[in-house]
């Protein structure tokens, strides 16, 4: 069984003033719209991105988004990744799951496609390997309880980032190549005016994390310029 509402603007009128109308459309309709707006979706390189280990909260209630925080202070809600797929496998076999590895030129990307995401599963599931994909999906992170009570340095003995996969594509080398140039040159853009908002025209970045070291931003700095120089 269906259920419909159908729009009286009549009957509505009767009960508000246009002042009132207005503000229940925008406290209602328009707050609601914002909450499901979809993110735009950040490039990273896998080093980063894996080397990432918070998930911050934006907003309140059951609407609120979740942002990884990577060491150079982006915030990510959806990722867009472009790479080759070197390694994929079906986890159980009652259920469509599957996982895969993407890899850049730092290492790899650990994605999963289930029957959640039936675009990214039938994708994953039929192509071969290696394969040029492009990804774009969620960022999660798996943190498993440190068994060892004596160890002080870290609560946790294991972490793992991955994406959860919501489309998947098939593309070529030039669009690789295209995809490290440009996450190369937002990263450097990101690192050196530390809250630039330009970078892809939709960084949506932070200042970068006071507890990311010079000797570290100089790495990355180094990093991006070897993949830069990796596609000439």
């Amino acid at each position: 069984m269906s259920e419909s509402y159908e729009y009286n603007d009549s009957s509505l009128s009767n009960k508000m003033n246009d002042e009132s109308v207005n503000a229940y459309i925008k406290e209602n309709v328009v707050e609601y719209a914002k909450e499901y707006k979809r993110e735009v979706a950040k490039r990273v390189f896998s080093f980063e991105f894996n080397a990432s280990d918070r998930i911050l909260k934006r907003g309140t209630g059951q609407y609120a988004k979740k942002y990884l925080h990577t060491p150079t202070g982006l915030e990510i809600n959806r990722l867009f990744i472009v790479g080759t797929l070197i390694e994929k496998r079906k986890i159980n076999a009652d259920f469509d799951f599957w996982q895969g590895k993407v890899a850049d030129p730092f290492g790899t990307f650990q994605i999963n496609a289930g029957k959640y995401q039936p675009q990214a599963l039938r994708i994953l599931s039929n192509i071969s390997v290696p394969m040029f994909i492009a990804v774009i999906g969620k960022p999660s992170v798996y943190k498993r309880n440190n068994e060892d009570e004596n160890n002080t340095h870290s609560k946790f003995s294991k972490i793992n980032t991955f994406i959860n996969a919501e489309s998947i594509y098939v593309v070529d080398l030039s669009t690789r190549n295209q995809w490290v140039f440009e996450t190369a040159e937002c990263m450097i853009e990101r690192i050196k005016s530390y809250n630039s908002k330009e970078c892809e025209n939709k960084l949506h970045s932070v200042d970068l994390d006071s507890s990311f070291p010079n000797i570290m931003k100089d790495d990355y700095l180094i990093k991006a310029q070897y993949a830069i120089d990796s596609i000439k």
